[in-house]
């Protein structure tokens, strides 16, 4: 059994997960195959952080290539420090992944009958849980159009975060359909404006062409993610908001 503050903190669990991942993982690739799967694999996996670990050490130590300096010897243990770290934060990610997925019971407050806890999900009917609230920026412009651009997808992500918290705050569990379609059309959308501009620069398109193909590719991208957002927050409620609300009239 793990003591209550190591249940309780992902940062602590995380690391506790990363050191005894990378002593296991780091064991398995010495007695590996030289060209095998595993050393090949986990090689992919080490090398990038490695590196980095090696790039801050040869800042702190930069006679680290002249033999028997200090920084020769403390090189390669900034080089595993750098795979440590990188297994801290994928255990953290998914850690903190999880814990944001299961659903969230309201603790009892002292004094507190734990039958009054189930009001708020007997009150929720001015609750649209089917529909998203309206978004109205609340920032201010910088007259800067890059900067503006940066503080309106900031602030853009910080209300998509309200309501998603809003809508566990009332079914006791996040909306991860609209959170996945959310994530997906944005990277989505990313990827496709790169390809579109590497087909374009490769093909050598004019710019009555480029703007002939794009604007409807843009119309096409605007139009599957309002709909498919209001789609799957539609998904979402049905899933988790009217199974929550028939349980907890059940139980009264």
């Amino acid at each position: 059994m793990l003591p209550k503050w190591l249940k309780r903190s992902s940062l602590a669990l995380s690391l506790l997960l990363g050191a005894a991942t990378w002593f296991v993982l780091t064991g398995v690739w010495l007695r590996a195959i030289k060209g095998g799967f595993i050393d090949t694999t986990v090689g992919a996996l080490y090398e990038p952080a490695y590196n980095a670990g090696r790039y801050v050490g040869a800042l702190i130590f930069p006679d680290y290539a002249v033999r028997g300096t200090t920084g020769w010897y403390l090189i390669p243990l900034f080089g595993a420090a750098g795979e440590f770290v990188l297994l801290t934060a994928i255990w953290y990610f998914c850690i903190r992944l999880t814990r944001v997925f299961q659903p969230q019971e309201p603790e009892p407050l002292p004094g507190v009958d734990k039958q009054s806890l189930k009001i708020p999900l007997r009150r929720a009917d001015s609750f649209d849980g089917a529909h998203e609230p309206d978004y109205t920026p609340t920032w201010r412009s910088s007259y800067l159009p890059g900067l503006d651009s940066l503080l309106g997808t900031i602030d853009y992500e910080r209300f998509k975060l309200r309501t998603w918290r809003e809508f566990r705050d009332h079914t006791g569990r996040w909306p991860v359909l609209s959170i996945c379609f959310h994530y997906a059309t944005l990277i989505g959308t990313v990827v496709g404006v790169i390809v579109f501009l590497w087909i374009r620069d490769k093909q050598q398109w004019d710019n009555a062409r480029s703007f002939a193909i794009g604007i409807p590719l843009g119309i096409f991208d605007l139009i599957v993610v309002v709909f498919g957002n209001n789609l799957v927050r539609r998904l979402d409620w049905r899933l988790f908001g009217c199974a929550t609300r028939q349980s907890g009239s059940q139980r009264g």
